[in-house]
């Protein structure tokens, strides 16, 4: 019943943005076709996080899994890498962390030391427009060292996972960002009565591609880079002759709408996928308890990014799979068929050029065919701004809810800030701050 309560959460959600599907700048965010550029980001930073679960169920499964609480902190760094032009399409994240944490399970307590890296690719090459060959991957490592609080146990875990796909599809996703920040100008110049008139469709067309293309450039100095920019826009705003004074108010304005602003936040398009995937894992659970497991499957991904309007972001996301899972623990090995389906909702809230608000549902149904079935369902909220160009602060909570347990157990998933545990019910919470230093 949960799960139900939170899908038809979602789909309330959904249907909801509907209703501003004529709301300002929603046509030329929806239709915008970013140019050819690379855009990098490397960030450092540190945060806390808290969460958690409980399990509810009298199975023999789950007596020994009761509740399991963690609070930790880390500080680590990330770096974002994307390529956009007619032939391609690459995203990829990458990113090192430490971390230091206290666990409470079944009343015990646990200090734990770990190490994460992890590194998530997408990369589509395009032979017509609309149609791509896709290879992505997603790697984790996780390397712990764990202290039991009384009795002298000390012993070393460790997770290894790799998941390469490859995958034919049709749609391409466009990168609105450049598009919202010359909405941006318009809006912060327009309140201001610094333009004579607003930008017309074609005008904000051509400072979003000037935007986009100024990215292939690299400075060694960040101050340069960011007055070739201003440059750069207060040159075409000059072409367009709309400019009404100049002054520290007109400066100030375009620096905001240029550097206080995510540029990873709003996408626009439609995309299906149809291919292949392995899941290699390897885990040192304790001293005694080694597993190893491959998960194959044939899968289906389908993805529509939507600009309802200037603030509001509307996105949807399906999948499907059906595999074959192998495990192995010592002597012990199980095999089983796997069919899974999952959808993701978000409703993202965009009000000013430093702040995002996004509010994710997911819902999963995975039946694992020899052994059972269950029902999974969560909700996120996070919350994002920016202090300044370059320090970012974020808040992140979550809720989960699973109908069965047997699915991975909470001690393989170390050190992901992401993760909702695989019990009966899951909380968690976040908070970080962030630095890019490019």
């Amino acid at each position: 019943m949960k799960t139900v309560k939170l899908l038809l959460l979602g789909c309330t959600l959904a249907s909801a943005t509907i209703s501003f599907s004529q709301n300002e700048g929603k046509d030329f965010l929806k239709n915008y076709k970013s140019p050819e550029f690379r855009m990098r980001q490397l960030t450092v930073g540190g945060g806390g996080y808290a969460g958690g679960s409980q399990n509810n169920s009298n199975s023999v499964n789950s007596n020994y899994y009761q509740e399991w609480h963690e609070g930790r902190f880390g500080f680590g760094s990330s770096f974002k890498n994307v390529i956009n032009s007619p032939k391609y399409q690459g995203y990829s994240s990458s990113s090192l962390g430490l971390n230091f944490a206290y666990r409470l399970f079944n009343g015990t307590g646990y200090r734990a030391l770990g190490l994460r890296a992890s590194y998530s690719g997408e990369n589509r090459f395009y032979l017509r427009p609309k149609l791509f060959f896709g290879f992505h991957n997603y790697t984790v490592v996780e390397p712990a060292y764990n202290t039991e609080i009384g009795p002298s146990d000390k012993y070393f875990k460790m997770r290894v996972n790799s998941t390469p796909e490859i995958t034919l599809g049709l749609g391409r996703v466009e990168f609105a960002y450049f598009a919202r920040q010359a909405m941006d100008i318009d809006r912060l110049l327009s309140k201001t009565g610094q333009l004579s008139q607003a930008f017309t469709p074609d005008q904000l067309k051509v400072l979003a591609d000037r935007i986009g293309k100024l990215r292939n450039s690299r400075f060694l100095d960040s101050r340069l880079f960011r007055i070739k920019q201003l440059e750069m826009i207060d040159s075409t705003l000059s072409e367009f002759g709309i400019v009404n004074e100049r002054g520290m108010s007109y400066f100030s304005r375009l620096n905001d709408a240029m550097f206080y602003a995510n540029p990873f936040g709003r996408l626009s398009g439609f995309r299906a996928e149809l291919g292949v995937s392995a899941s290699p894992n390897y885990s040192i659970l304790d001293p005694d308890n080694n597993e190893w497991s491959n998960h194959s499957k044939v899968l289906m991904k389908v993805d529509y990014y939507l600009p309802v309007s200037y603030a509001i972001q509307s996105d949807i996301s399906f999948e499907g799979s059906y595999g074959h899972r192998v495990r192995k623990s010592g002597l012990l090995s199980t095999h089983e068929d796997v069919v899974s389906f999952s959808a993701t909702y978000s409703f993202g809230w965009y009000p000013t050029t430093r702040t995002s608000l996004v509010l994710t549902g997911t819902g999963s149904y995975v039946n694992a065919l020899d052994l059972s079935a269950g029902t999974n369902a969560s909700v996120s909220l996070k919350y994002y701004y920016y202090i300044s160009p370059e320090t970012r602060f974020n808040i992140r909570g979550g809720y989960s809810y699973r109908s069965s347990e047997f699915e991975d157990l909470p001690e393989t998933n170390l050190f992901n800030e992401s993760e909702i545990f695989n019990l009966r019910q899951g909380y968690s919470f976040s908070i970080g701050l962030n630095h890019a230093i490019f």
